[in-house]
């Protein structure tokens, strides 16, 4: 849900190889950021443990990107800027919170597999 209380879609599309994680903010290729293992574990420790945090990641045309996870009234926020565009910031509260946070444990878990002796 974006602040304006307006609902969106967010993808989070693991690349074949499983090496990166991009998330797509609200649909939106702008607000596009590429994350490697290492970044996708740290945001997801953040989101499970409620805790604010900032990681760095790439976008393909505006180069290195931040995304913050934020804690708001209702529950947690990501948000992203993008070169002469305002931040986008989309909320997950109750039982989106919820659902981000089994999102992003399914995501490291898929990511791992590919990474661990025998996995993928």
């Amino acid at each position: 849900m974006k602040p304006n209380s307006l609902f969106c879609t967010s993808l989070f599309d693991i690349t074949d190889d499983h090496q990166q994680l991009t998330i797509h903010l609200a649909a939106i290729d702008t607000y596009s950021i590429t994350l490697d293992l290492d970044s996708v574990r740290k945001l997801h420790q953040a989101v499970e443990d409620r805790v604010e945090r900032t990681i760095t990641g790439t976008h393909p045309l505006h180069g290195k990107q931040k995304i913050r996870l934020t804690r708001c009234f209702e529950g947690m926020e990501l948000s992203a800027t993008a070169s002469q565009r305002p931040a986008i910031h989309i909320r997950y509260a109750r039982e989106r919170q919820t659902v981000l946070v089994d999102t992003m444990a399914e995501i490291v878990r898929v990511m791992v597999s590919e990474h661990s002796p025998g996995g993928g």
